[in-house]
């Protein structure tokens, strides 16, 4: 699970690609400028992978869920999910 407010940055960081953050900071405000209309479940797709809100409160996307997309080229990868838990000031390496 991915925290709404995580920067993109760190996104990136996490999952190895390469998300523009522009003028927008974190993974929920990303999709919400992708599609504002949103919904939870719904899923938002960028390269390889798939961002689905799971917890929203209005028009604030708290939790996420990232899906890493099927493999094409191999029918025994399924699709998988990757789940973080993201702390306050915890870095991964």
């Amino acid at each position: 699970m991915l925290d709404g407010k995580v920067l993109i940055e760190e996104v990136n960081e996490l999952l190895g690609i390469d998300l523009e953050d522009g003028p927008i900071d974190t993974i929920g405000g990303l999709i919400l400028f992708e599609k504002p209309e949103v919904q939870e479940g719904e899923n938002i797709s960028f390269g390889n992978w798939k961002f689905a809100p799971i917890e929203m409160e209005g028009q604030q996307i708290r939790m996420i869920e990232a899906i890493k997309k099927k493999r094409l080229d191999c029918p025994l990868h399924n699709t998988f999910n990757f789940s973080f838990a993201l702390l306050q000031d915890t870095h991964f390496t």
